[in-house]
């Protein structure tokens, strides 16, 4: 053991790279993703005004974020009538699948699954480009004005553009995974990212390389010269 280093404590290489973000389901933005942990947060359903107080946001931007959330299938509301006049008030919980598919046991079962084929690195990253062609198609008709950096964002990647062209990745939806097993979990990425890119920028070529700066992972992109 390292002499200052205590048992159980992050060491330099655990705390270097991006910093770790949930994944559900649906895609949604880091906002509204604040707002859906609350609501996972607890099994009483929240109303409008103590959601509001408790993420210090504005009552009018709460309710866009939790009609978004309902819009998606992640949230559901009853509404609770009063003897007095007025509109019925709105309580919000979070759905069976607001409240989170775990899709990190789910990238675990798909490593162990494949992390002694011969070719496994490569077949990772055929299973990330597939996903990123769905995912690609989702993102265009959701976010029609998005561009690739916004995509990253809403997947959980916040994504900074560097002075030398690369793209710093600052979080990752999972974190734990690729520690374990960056080959297979990475190599998912970088087929995912190649997908999404390429209705911008056509036939690229992708490097992704993890932990290569104290924040977060780097993304090359550039262009396939035939």
């Amino acid at each position: 053991m390292i002499e200052g280093e205590r048992r159980g404590s992050t060491s330099q290489s655990e705390r270097r790279g991006p910093r770790d973000t949930g994944m559900t389901a649906v895609a949604i933005s880091a906002a509204r993703a604040r707002v859906l942990d609350r609501l996972r947060g607890r099994h009483e359903p929240w109303g409008v005004p103590e959601l509001a107080d408790t993420l210090q946001l504005h009552r009018n931007t709460v309710r866009e974020h939790l009609s978004s959330l309902v819009n998606a299938g992640l949230a559901e509301f009853t509404e609770i009538r009063s003897d007095g006049p007025g509109r019925p008030s709105r309580r919000y919980t979070a759905t069976p699948l607001g409240g989170g598919i775990d899709y990190l046991e789910l990238v675990n079962a798909l490593v162990d699954s494949v992390q002694n084929l011969p070719d496994a690195e490569q077949f990772a990253e055929c299973v990330g480009e597939t996903w990123g062609e769905r995912l690609a198609e989702q993102l265009a008709h959701a976010r029609p004005a998005g561009d690739l950096l916004d995509w990253m964002d809403v997947l959980g990647f916040t994504p900074q553009q560097t002075t030398g062209g690369a793209i710093e990745m600052r979080s990752c939806p999972v974190l734990a995974a690729a520690r374990k097993n960056p080959t297979i979990v990475c190599g998912i990425h970088r087929g995912l990212l190649r997908a999404l890119a390429r209705p911008s920028r056509g036939e690229i070529d992708v490097e992704l390389l993890p932990w290569a700066s104290p924040t977060g992972c780097l993304l090359q992109i550039t262009d396939r010269i035939d």
